[in-house]
């Protein structure tokens, strides 16, 4: 009897979207005629097993393996590339890779004889079980080293860990809060001293605890962190301090770790990473990066503490004559407002007046027609403590959520 070799999906694969479709089926057809095989691993990979479109959202790196026996063309493939497919730009070709720039960045690593059954091979390609399931575009299966092939769980690949092996887990709970991690390497994980680890020379913390800041998730990294590891809560806190002296972003007087580390920060970042990053279509600037490392900084420090007094507000400021606008609602973070949720179609006297029925703050409003659409969580966690009425319905740009005046 023939061994398996592919890992039958048990659960429903969730398809692409059109464009991106197009644009695999195109590079397969080209491997295809010339009889090579192609494989789709990395974020594209992601998707098509959890369906968390994250992984589709900014990072529009489409990486690929093909497969070759020892009559590889290279130039036919090309050239069926560019008959196809507009190539605005090569920016790598050598006999083990081509990556171009087109609709998506393409990376394409060209291997021979790949075999994904293989750990030697596959552990190439990352440390992680998701690193290594590799979409076969003929069988439109998932193949992966036998041991790996749960993706229920989250298994680190090798039994000797470096630096990469545990940084690895912090930046997979910052890109997945939900996964769990297989049982045996987590008991692990929680006698890990991250004081004592010792850095990779080329990977360190300093380098990355700004990616770990701009992961998706990067409250739920954080509280990975707190939670985890045996020094986890005072060693970040001592890297955070050190990384806000180094932004000159200011540290206030009254934080402190039980201040900085707690569920309603957590939440709070992650929500605010949801706001900023769910319309953006293309990769941040530096000057978006700097933007939401610092008020993440000033989310975790700059306030010690959630509770903050709600400013008085008038029972009607001004009779709105039936005009409707947009109600733009938010929390006072260290002196900053960081917003959490829209409504258009509310009068001025609705979004700024205080009803008498309305208590703790969120209970009228959330309510109110207007509002439906922002989950029920996001009340539970946060402070309505700042409302901004827009007339006539004038939106907020991309970069400043506050009104913009009307014509």
């Amino acid at each position: 009897m023939r061994p398996l070799r592919e890992k039958e999906q048990t659960i429903n694969l969730n398809n692409f979207p059109d464009n991106i479709n197009r644009f695999l089926e195109t590079i397969h057809y080209c491997a295809k005629k010339n009889g090579h095989k192609l494989f789709l691993y990395g974020d594209f990979a992601l998707y098509k097993i959890t369906g968390n479109s994250n992984f589709l959202k900014t990072q529009k790196n489409i990486k690929i393996i093909l497969s070759f026996n020892s009559n590889f063309n290279q130039q036919e493939f090309y050239q069926c590339l560019t008959e196809h497919i507009n190539i605005t730009k090569e920016t790598e070709s050598s006999s083990t890779k081509y990556s171009f720039i087109s609709s998506f960045n393409v990376e394409i690593d060209l291997i021979q004889n790949f075999d994904p059954i293989n750990l030697n091979q596959a552990k190439q390609f990352g440390r992680f079980n998701f690193d290594v399931n590799f979409y076969n575009l003929d069988t439109n299966v998932f193949i992966s080293p036998l041991f790996l092939s749960d993706t229920s769980v989250l298994k680190n690949v090798n039994s000797d860990w470096i630096f990469e092996d545990v940084l690895g887990f912090v930046l997979w709970a910052g890109n997945l809060p939900e996964i769990h991690i297989d049982n045996e390497q987590y008991k692990k994980l929680r006698l890990l001293s991250l004081g004592t680890l010792k850095e990779s020379l080329d990977v360190t913390w300093l380098e990355q605890i700004e990616n770990i800041l701009l992961l998706r998730y990067s409250g739920a990294a954080l509280r990975f962190i707190a939670n985890t590891f045996a020094d986890g809560k005072t060693w970040i806190f001592k890297v955070l301090v050190d990384y806000m002296i180094f932004m000159s972003v200011g540290v206030n007087d009254e934080s402190d770790i039980d201040t900085v580390f707690n569920e309603k920060k957590y939440a709070l970042i992650d929500l605010y990473n949801d706001f900023f990053l769910e319309d953006k279509t293309k990769e941040e600037t530096s000057e978006d990066i700097q933007h939401r490392l610092t008020m993440i900084l000033k989310i975790l420090f700059d306030s010690p503490n959630l509770d903050i007094p709600r400013p008085y507000i008038n029972k009607i400021r001004a009779m709105s004559g039936g005009i409707l606008g947009r109600c733009c609602l938010g929390t006072s973070v260290g002196g900053n407002i960081s917003f959490f949720g829209c409504g258009n179609d509310i009068e001025e006297e609705d979004c700024l007046g205080f009803p008498v029925n309305c208590t703790d703050n969120n209970l009228c409003l959330r309510e109110h027609d207007s509002f439906t659409h922002i989950p029920f969580i996001n009340w539970d966690l946060i402070s309505v403590d700042f409302r901004e009425w827009c007339p006539g319905q004038v939106c907020p740009d991309v970069n400043n959520i506050h009104c913009q005046p009307g014509p």
